[in-house]
């Protein structure tokens, strides 16, 4: 079964990379770049897995994720960021919301991505 990833990013470099390191016949990859439309996805579909960056302008990643805590749509978050803004204390309240969130610092290798995605589709 092809397991659906959902990265939500508002740099679309950011997006194209991450889809195209992901082009793997396990994983089918839609790629969205706000926050809105990511959580307007997470609306309509299931996803297996949701790289989420966390700094975007509008609806930033932890909007995205405390409606999430509201609507419990997923459960299964990679937050990806360059911002040393947020650190262990953040994602450790992050985990109170959601039991499965991890980090992935960017920039962040091919292997390091696919290491991650794995872990959590397995």
């Amino acid at each position: 079964m092809v397991k659906k990833i959902l990265v939500v990013d508002d740099n679309k470099d950011i997006t194209d990379l991450v889809q195209a390191i992901l082009v793997l016949p396990a994983y089918s990859c839609i790629a969205v770049n706000s926050g809105q439309e990511g959580l307007d996805l997470l609306k309509k579909q299931d996803f297996d897995l949701v790289l989420l960056d966390l700094a975007m302008p509008g609806m930033s990643g932890l909007d995205v994720l405390s409606t999430l805590s509201e609507e419990a749509r997923t459960d299964n978050i990679v937050i990806f960021t360059a911002s040393p803004e947020y650190n262990e204390v953040d994602l450790e309240k992050l985990k109170e919301w959601h039991g499965k969130i991890e980090r992935i610092n960017k920039p962040f290798t091919d292997e390091e991505l696919i290491s991650l995605v794995e872990k959590h589709l397995k």
